[in-house]
């Protein structure tokens, strides 16, 4: 029982700290700011800009598959409408890891008084990865299946 509380405390302890580097917006708002407040409003707003640009990724993924479509030998229409439901069924589940997750680190952090802040620093950072990888998915297909110059006459 002992061993039990001695590794609990210890992630609690080293948890925070393992947590990864911060985002550069949140040194930015830190270093503008002094109140939690503040710091909080200056995240939303790189949130905002953050959720644009994933947004933005998954039209550059959309436009990279259905360019790509036209390769895919006789299952056009079938192939972009599968990988378009499992694109959004994949959003939806990140989307509901990416609440779970906030939430996780807001009540982590409730008790210290950075509730608010943590669970918008916790957004802007998965937000920024997703679109990382939703980035890296774009230039997969487009590299695998570049699109063709129209035939000309």
């Amino acid at each position: 029982m002992r061993i039990f509380l001695v590794v609990i405390s210890m992630a609690l302890a080293y948890g925070p700290a393992a947590r990864a580097a911060p985002d550069p917006a949140e040194i930015q708002c830190g270093s503008k700011f002094s109140s939690a407040a503040d710091i909080e409003r200056c995240l939303a707003d790189a949130l905002a800009q953050a959720e644009q640009a994933l947004a933005q990724a998954q039209e550059q993924l959309n436009k990279s598959l259905r360019l790509a479509q036209p390769r895919f030998k006789g299952l056009q229409d079938q192939t972009l409408a599968a990988m378009n439901d499992a694109l959004r069924v994949a959003q939806d589940a990140w989307k509901e890891f990416k609440e779970k997750q906030c939430k996780y680190q807001r009540e982590l952090h409730s008790a210290i008084g950075e509730d608010a802040l943590e669970y918008t620093a916790c957004a802007l950072k998965l937000v920024r990865d997703r679109t990382g990888e939703l980035l890296d998915e774009a230039r997969f297909w487009a590299e695998k299946f570049p699109a063709r110059e129209p035939a000309k006459p």
